[in-house]
């Protein structure tokens, strides 16, 4: 802590020095292994396709007729979990949108207020 003393009307500052323990951590269990990853093109485009391939697959989920409205909601609530929603914003938008426009009376669903979707005041 600095301490302060007035001499001649000019206010001179001491800083202290500040000791700090040292820890003396015993070497990684790992070692270097992870410095230096690096990860082949071939695998890394070959995950990107796969990754292209499941976001299609999870799209063409969202966009599917003929599913009832808890399974839709159950599915847009698993995806946003996983923390994949920012895939997919448009498409839950626009299916919060319907399902709110074709069903008034879920206005207490968690879900359509996240969206704010609903006209209640949940400020």
């Amino acid at each position: 802590m600095a301490s302060a003393a007035v001499v001649n009307n000019i206010i001179e500052v001491e800083e202290e020095e500040i000791v700090r323990p040292v820890a003396n951590f015993s070497p990684s269990l790992w070692g270097d292994r992870f410095h230096s990853f690096s990860i082949d093109n071939q695998v890394a485009q070959k995950y990107a396709q796969e990754i292209e391939a499941l976001k299609e697959e999870t799209k063409s989920m969202l966009l599917a007729t003929g599913r009832k409205l808890a399974e839709t909601l159950d599915l847009i609530d698993v995806i946003e979990r996983l923390g994949i929603a920012y895939h997919f914003e448009k498409q839950i938008d626009d299916i919060l949108e319907q399902i709110y426009n074709e069903n008034s009376n879920f206005e207490a669903d968690p879900l359509l207020r996240s969206g704010n979707h609903c006209d209640g005041s949940d400020s």
